[in-house]
């Protein structure tokens, strides 16, 4: 399962299993 969230920043967030997440930052 594929979990995302926005945090305060505005970034977005990929969880890619493990523990492990990916950050996405917007920049608009």
């Amino acid at each position: 399962m594929q979990s995302i969230y926005k945090d305060k920043a505005g970034t977005i967030w990929f969880g890619l299993g493990a523990g492990s997440f990916v950050g996405w930052k917007e920049n608009y």
